[in-house]
């Protein structure tokens, strides 16, 4: 079976160089190519197609926007590897067709199962974070369903309107 190919992606120069490392021992994966801003991450995708990409979301360019076109034009996994904790990046990485997405804290040992999770096509949330961005997900699909225009009839406007002003149900009615 050929090692399982992996673009690297951080503006980070010591890290890029971590990472290149541990990947370069483990016979599962050849690293194909490394880079540094969004704009690097989409010529290198578009040139050599690599089956998984590893990527920061902080640096030069806008990672989100390159996820979506690397997902749409060449179809490959995508790895978001950060510190960001927040949920809200995470939600956002993965609606725009990241894969997996692992926490910088994390062991050598979870990047490595987090890249064959992914090229095998299945998700991975750093497990300690995971909670935290299925609550997000959880918020953001009530956001959606509420966020509907309610339509209310003239009887129910002036109920509600009543209501604020402390009127009590007798009064109301």
């Amino acid at each position: 079976m050929s090692p399982i190919s992996v673009a690297l992606v951080d503006d980070h120069p010591l890290m890029l160089a971590g990472l290149t490392e541990i990947l370069r021992k483990q016979p599962a994966f050849a690293v194909a190519a490394t880079g540094s801003s969004a704009e690097e991450a989409l010529e290198i995708g578009l040139r050599l197609a690599p089956d998984v990409f590893i990527v920061d979301l902080i640096m030069p360019g806008n990672m989100f926007d390159t996820i979506s076109k690397l997902v749409e034009k060449i179809r490959t996994k995508i790895l978001v590897f950060t510190a960001m904790t927040g949920s809200d990046y995470a939600v956002r990485a993965l609606n725009a067709g990241a894969s997996g997405y692992v926490l910088k804290g994390s062991s050598a040992k979870e990047l490595i199962q987090a890249i064959a999770t992914v090229h095998r096509g299945d998700m991975f949330i750093t497990p300690a974070f995971a909670c935290k961005v299925i609550e997000e997900l959880k918020i953001a699909s009530l956001r959606k369903v509420t966020g509907t225009e309610v339509k209310l009839s003239i009887r129910e406007g002036q109920i509600i309107r009543m209501l604020l002003r402390g009127f009590t149900n007798r009064q109301i009615a």
